[in-house]
């Protein structure tokens, strides 16, 4: 519960840190893998219980969850980079 909180955050305040221009809309993919992940868990759950069987829904949400991650991290890394590259340079 605690994990998608903190790397959505994370990569949310790494995107508007670095790339002040851009603002809300490069922080997107971080703070919205936060509800994809924790709605894709919760779906989980219920398929292990056997309560209900959202496996529909599953197959949407990871692939999803995947790629919101992915651009976070990306846009995440390009912010240190530009970090270094800046303070590299001079």
């Amino acid at each position: 519960m605690l994990y998608p909180l903190v790397y959505g955050l994370l990569f949310a305040g790494v995107a508007l840190r670095f790339f002040p221009a851009a603002g809300i809309w490069i922080a997107l993919p971080g703070l919205l893998a936060i509800p994809v992940d924790l709605i894709e868990g919760v779906v989980q759950v219920l398929a292990l219980l056997d309560v209900q069987d959202f496996v529909d829904a599953k197959a949407v949400l990871t692939p999803t969850k995947s790629f919101l991650f992915i651009a976070g991290f990306l846009i995440s890394l390009a912010g240190w980079a530009k970090w270094l590259y800046l303070k590299v340079r001079g």
